[in-house]
């Protein structure tokens, strides 16, 4: 996504909030709940040229996410603990679960204090082949 569709998607966000749609939009789709799919976790902002910088966050982003999700009265489980949840026939708390795509060494470098921190279970999905050094992309 260029930058000008991520400011223009940021924009729109934004005046949804203060117009209060996303209030309207949470009453009626009540959610059992989430998953976030995360990639990069890192402090530095990404270079001039960066064609993935909408893969990547900082720790400090992770960590308000983690306290906004809370906040808003998301249990954070486990993928196992959500899937159980899911099934489940009777009304609970709404959950969220929060994922790792790719094992970059980033996760274990500045995602993990920041969940270690809080608590927070987490996936991440590694592709074997990579970290045996075989892979190709794609």
């Amino acid at each position: 996504m260029s930058r000008r569709n991520t400011s223009l998607v940021k924009a729109a966000l934004t005046v949804m909030h203060a117009l209060g749609a996303d209030r309207a939009f949470r009453m009626t789709a009540a959610p059992h709940g989430l998953i976030y799919m995360l990639h990069h976790v890192e402090p530095e902002a990404p270079a001039e040229f960066a064609p993935n910088r909408i893969l990547k966050i900082t720790p400090d982003f992770l960590e308000l996410v983690v306290k906004e999700t809370r906040a808003a009265g998301f249990d954070i489980l486990s993928l196992d603990e959500a899937a159980h949840r899911a099934r489940g026939a009777a009304p609970q708390r709404p959950f969220a679960c929060f994922t790792f795509d790719d094992g970059y060494v980033d996760n274990l470098t500045y995602a993990y204090p920041v969940l270690k921190k809080h608590n927070v279970p987490f996936t991440i999905y590694i592709t074997p082949s990579f970290a045996d050094g075989h892979g190709d992309l794609w």
